[in-house]
């Protein structure tokens, strides 16, 4: 999974429960490893930039999830493409596609003791976290920089 995670989290952090976050791209399967250094090149083409809450909304089947919607600006949409094609649409959970491409809505999930936001609030996008997850325990296992070659030695 991809995600942008508005306070900063070391790689190696364990998440028994989820910690508010922009969902870049959801679950994908491979080779993680790969998919990192894959990403890390891609994530240089982009640089950080500002998000903003434009509004709230209720998601899920029965619409009982409160989320803030983030404002779908060409660079956040661009690079939610560029980590889809990236990854490329086969290792992507089939259950996970109504959420991409044109199904695709930035949002963040308020969670308990987090960091309130509020309409109109903005922040700085300046990574993307790489988060697995094995018997829903998710672990941050590579945090990439925008802007900034991760590959290069």
């Amino acid at each position: 999974m991809a995600v942008y995670f508005p306070e900063a989290y070391p790689e190696g952090s364990i998440m028994p429960e989820w910690h508010q976050h922009l969902t870049i791209v959801p679950w994908v399967r491979g080779d993680v490893e790969g998919n990192c250094r894959a990403l890390g090149q891609m994530a240089s083409q982009f640089q950080p930039f500002t998000a903003r809450v434009v509004d709230e909304a209720w998601f899920g089947p029965r619409r009982d999830i409160p989320v803030w919607l983030i404002e779908p600006t060409d660079i956040l949409m661009a690079i939610h493409k560029a980590v889809y094609h990236t990854l490329d649409a086969a290792v992507v959970d089939g259950s996970e596609m109504k959420h991409m491409r044109e199904g695709y809505i930035p949002h963040i999930t308020p969670k308990p003791q987090q960091p309130e936001l509020y309409l109109g609030d903005t922040f700085a996008i300046d990574s993307i976290s790489i988060v697995t997850k094995h018997d829903n325990i998710r672990t941050i296992y590579r945090n990439l920089r925008l802007g900034y070659d991760q590959n290069a030695a």
